[in-house]
């Protein structure tokens, strides 16, 4: 009788160790009917007790994982849904000691999204790209013929040439940029307590050649309020915000600069009066190259589609969040909302 408390001890211990895994385990007899399964393989495939008993292969029908079965490979990948979640699965089958199989199944969702993911980035550099090498290499081509021999052409070709150049050193530059931050975590030793008002002021300067008098400043930032991060890094953030807000304000319409404390947060916002955006796009523009229009007719060319997910990464290395609030035809305002530090509260 101990014997059997032992093993049923056994057992049930056992089972709650392999509901604990995250990889997916099913057991098969030797018709390849199950038997048993942990917790993820349930969540993955869908499992329910009345599926005990039941030919994997039909549960799975249209997977191609009669192929699986038959030897021919070792592994299986395979898209699932269950209830609203789309799976990728990674299947694969190990021989049991009772004559029967385990079904192992790996969830690499993750992993696809991430595939996924590069592609995106590497098809969208590459699109990034391709519009100033055409530039060059059409030019070029009409230089080549001697085309193009008057001083006011050649003038007007060089200084295209000259703006896709610099746009192809701005891409560059920002993709090097995300890549460091998205590499590792930040150094605290590269960051130091210092007074922003100055550098806010430096890039609304930055800001206000490329409005060319089109647009109204206003600066609003208290000269006391220190802010302990990288220096360098939060350059590009508060630049790109500030730069954006130029882009999409058409000419006659205001940007307000502000650096304040908000409570236990140190706040840096930018509020314009813009072309604004839709509350669909709001949760996506940080994403690499992501633009809520191609075709507005209000901004200014020029943006590599990387600058607010430079903002986003340098933010999270700051332990700071980003706001944004922004309504169509109503403007937007970004801010950058910077805990301070109980030693610091006083700032």
């Amino acid at each position: 009788m101990s014997d059997l408390l032992d093993d049923s001890y056994s057992h049930d211990h056992e089972k709650d160790l392999a509901d604990t895994l995250h990889i997916g385990v099913a057991s098969l007899n030797e018709a390849g009917r199950l038997t048993w399964w942990n917790a993820s393989a349930a969540r993955l495939l869908g499992l329910r007790p009345k599926h005990r008993d039941k030919k994997v292969a039909q549960l799975l029908k249209g997977t191609g994982i009669r192929i699986l079965f038959s030897n021919h490979i070792e592994s299986l990948s395979i898209t699932r849904k269950v209830g609203r979640k789309i799976w990728h699965l990674e299947l694969s089958l190990k021989e049991d000691n009772n004559g029967g199989q385990l079904l192992v199944v790996r969830d690499t969702t993750e992993v696809e999204r991430f595939l996924n993911m590069r592609k995106d980035f590497i098809a969208n550099v590459s699109h990034e790209l391709r519009t100033p090498l055409t530039v060059f290499r059409g030019y070029l081509e009409l230089m080549q013929d001697g085309v193009i021999g008057s001083p006011s052409d050649q003038a007007l070709i060089f200084d295209q040439m000259n703006d896709q150049c610099q746009r192809m050193e701005t891409l560059v530059k920002d993709l090097l940029l995300l890549s460091r931050l998205e590499a590792g975590g930040p150094d605290p030793g590269t960051h130091q307590l210092f007074f922003p008002h100055d550098l806010i002021k430096e890039i609304m300067n930055d800001a206000k050649q490329l409005s060319q008098g089109q647009h109204t400043f206003v600066f609003d930032v208290d000269e006391s309020l220190r802010l302990l991060g990288e220096v360098n890094e939060l350059r590009s953030a508060f630049s790109n915000i500030i730069i954006n807000a130029v882009r999409y304000t058409p000419a006659g319409g205001a940007i307000t600069i502000s650096w304040k404390k908000e409570g236990d947060w140190a706040r840096f916002s930018v509020q314009d009066t813009g072309i604004g955006i839709s509350s669909k796009h709001i949760d996506k523009i940080t994403q690499r190259f992501y633009r809520v229009d191609q075709a507005r007719p209000n901004a200014v060319i020029g943006g590599t589609g990387l600058g607010l997910a430079i903002v986003k990464h340098v933010l999270v290395r700051h332990d700071a969040e980003l706001q944004v609030t922004s309504a169509p035809n109503e403007g937007s305002c970004f801010s950058c909302c910077f805990p301070l530090e109980s030693k610091d509260a006083d700032f």
